[in-house]
């Protein structure tokens, strides 16, 4: 009989078991191991994709921690570089204080302006050399800035735009006007020659010159306005009339005859020694007198609102002017600023206001304006007005000179307005002169030609490059911030971060501060109380007042760059520079440290936060250890009974085959 060997069910049953508990004891032991419950998404899937969501969130706090606890390491570096300048600027005003006492010498002050000077490259030193991890901090980089947009959208921001690109560009003659036109008129004018060209096919197409300047150039004749680029007719809110172009604000008669020299709006002005014709007349000191006061003042804040050109921006080449007196039948000029420059660079070195008293040895000594009893001449502010423009533009504009005539006087006759006083559609009639003008040829009998061609062609592009840009509504003019703040990023998504700013500690930057409102330079116009509470408490005292007054003139637009204490005036605007300064440092240490208040809160609002939801992920992953240890043992003898089990049963059939031996 056959001997058949069946299969052993028993040790197959047995081993299936024992391959479930050696599966469950491997879970448990990594349970048991990693002190977590769910080790992987085969645990429990939907509990395993919220924990790791919260491990995520975890990194992700940790990350904003180091974040944090970094950015407040930058930021005390940061301040700290504030509070050595901040030392510093109270070393130099001990020092200017110092150099104010008559008791020092002249070469005593000039010794102490040695030790200013060298105060002052400590600041930048200390401004430049702040820094973490190779950024700067304090020299101006998280800095914000306010500026108005170059893209123009009204008649008076083409202007703007105009003499912005004349300003910054890298060109020269020709080719920096044809940009600077292209430019403003938003690309509707690419060159000067097509600017031309259609002023004079429009000119050829109007009805009369009367609406061509009303309809082409906004420009309305016999009204009160005198068409200045910041009046009623080019879209401003005020008519400006030849009386209020120049607004004065403080009578020339309450004002003595300049001694040394004056610092106006970031302009010293050279004040001269004798008059035309020898010692001063009374109508040359009263011309001094507005001078000093007013005129220059206002004229230079008349070509800033109008062109956005300063004395004080970067790049200019001079700030410097001597004014002198002549008596000159020969020629029709009222004033005129000369300028000498470098024919290598085509900067501006020198600047000198000349008037002439041939046309204003009759002023009306009780005119704020400088009015002449003298048919030929014109209010000598707004003369001045025009002059001024040319200075600024001289100073600011590399290869001024290059410029056509009709380009620099149309310029300056867009400040004050021209429309009350020259024959404009006269010229608009004689289109051959007209053109001759355009083209620069010599006429024979020049006059005002190309003041008038150079204001109704500028005006022509004010009104068509704002009706290009409005048309199209592409590139409206906003005011708008150029921010580049320092970015701490302590949250957990796209956007969630701080932005914090430093201002710039260079001593170019650091400033007497707001004194007056803009272009009010006056008592009535003081805006800092410590200012006005000082110059009220002189009220018993006028010349002092009126010393405080020029002091705070002279201090408003200087930095610490400007300071100088050669002399008791000087170091009295120094002094007030200064505090300016101060109170501009001590302000930016004060809002460092509250950024860094900040950041401990958001430190302790990370951690906190961080600690919650590890809390949270803890619940869900990690293993209770004396269950699992339980749970350990119980897979682990089961598994041990198993294999004993396994052997048992496989030790039957073995002891059968033996028998086959």
């Amino acid at each position: 009989m056959a001997m058949a060997v069946k299969n052993n069910l028993a040790a197959t049953q047995i081993l299936n078991q024992l391959n479930q508990n050696n599966s469950e004891l491997s879970r448990r032991l990594a349970r048991v191991s990693t002190g977590m419950k769910i080790v992987s998404a085969q645990d429990d899937a939907s509990q395993y994709a919220i924990s790791e969501r919260m491990r995520v969130k975890i990194r992700a706090l940790d990350q904003d921690l180091q974040n944090v606890q970094n950015g407040s390491s930058m930021l005390k570096n940061a301040s700290g570089g504030v509070e050595r300048i901040v030392d510093i600027l109270r070393e130099m005003k001990a020092k200017a204080i110092n150099a104010a006492n008559d008791s020092n010498t002249d070469e005593d002050r000039q010794t102490i302006q040695k030790e200013i000077t060298q105060l002052m490259k400590s600041i930048n030193d200390v401004a430049l050399g702040t820094e973490y991890n190779g950024k700067r901090l304090i020299d101006g980089t998280y800095d914000p800035r306010t500026e108005y947009a170059d893209i123009p959208g009204t008649a008076l921001q083409v202007a703007k735009a105009l003499m912005s690109s004349l300003d910054k560009t890298t060109l020269s003659g020709e080719a920096a006007l044809n940009e600077a036109i292209n430019y403003a008129s938003g690309g509707k004018f690419e060159t000067k020659d097509a600017l031309i060209g259609q002023f004079m096919n429009d000119l050829n197409n109007s009805s009369s010159s009367t609406d061509f300047l009303k309809d082409y150039c906004d420009i309305i004749l016999g009204n009160a306005d005198t068409g200045a680029i910041t009046g009623k007719d080019a879209g401003g809110d005020t008519i400006k009339t030849a009386e209020s172009i120049v607004p004065e604000k403080i009578a020339v008669s309450s004002w003595g005859l300049p001694t040394s020299d004056t610092t106006i709006n970031g302009l010293t002005i050279h004040w001269p020694t004798a008059g035309a014709n020898g010692s001063f007349t009374a109508e040359e000191e009263h011309i001094l007198k507005g001078l000093n006061s007013d005129w220059i003042e206002q004229c230079i804040n008349l070509v800033t609102e109008s062109f956005g050109l300063s004395f004080t921006e970067d790049g200019t080449s001079v700030n410097e002017i001597s004014v002198t007196f002549e008596d000159d039948s020969s020629n029709n000029r009222l004033a005129a600023v000369g300028h000498s420059y470098s024919l290598s660079t085509g900067k501006a070195t020198s600047l000198e206001l000349i008037v002439n008293m041939n046309y204003y040895s009759s002023i009306d000594m009780t005119s704020e304006d400088g009015k002449s009893s003298n048919p030929n001449s014109m209010y000598l502010d707004r003369t001045l007005a025009h002059e001024f423009t040319h200075a600024l533009m001289a100073a600011n504009i590399d290869n001024f000179n290059a410029l056509p005539k009709y380009i620099k006087e149309g310029t300056a006759e867009l400040v004050h307005g021209i429309d009350d006083v020259r024959n404009l559609t006269g010229l608009l009639d004689d289109k051959t002169t007209l053109e001759k003008v355009f083209a620069e040829e010599t006429l024979t009998n020049e006059k005002d030609e190309a003041y008038s061609a150079g204001y109704m062609l500028l005006r022509y592009l004010a009104k068509q490059g704002q009706d290009s840009i409005n048309a199209t509504n592409s590139q409206a003019t906003v005011l708008s911030r150029k921010y580049n703040p320092l970015v701490i990023q302590d949250g957990t998504q796209a956007g969630q971060h701080n932005n914090f700013y430093i201002k710039d500690m260079q001593t170019n930057s650091l400033t007497a501060g707001k004194i007056f409102k803009f272009g009010t330079e006056s008592a009535s116009n003081l805006i800092n109380a410590n200012d006005l509470a000082r110059y009220n408490a002189l009220d018993n005292d006028p010349d002092k007042q009126a010393e405080w007054l020029e002091t705070l003139r002279a201090a408003a637009n200087m930095t610490v760059d400007d300071i100088s204490v050669t002399t008791v005036k000087n170091a009295n605007i120094a002094i007030r520079v200064l505090d300016g300064a101060l109170e501009y440092a001590l302000d930016n240490a004060t809002t460092i440290g509250s950024y860094l208040t900040r950041l401990e809160y958001d430190a302790d609002n990370v951690t906190i936060s961080r600690d919650n939801v590890q809390a949270s992920e803890s619940v869900i992953r990690d293993a209770d250890m004396a269950k699992e240890m339980t749970a350990y043992t119980k897979a682990n003898v089961l598994a041990q009974a198993a294999q004993a089990m396994l052997a048992q049963a496989n030790q039957n059939p073995a002891n059968i085959l033996s028998l086959l031996q």
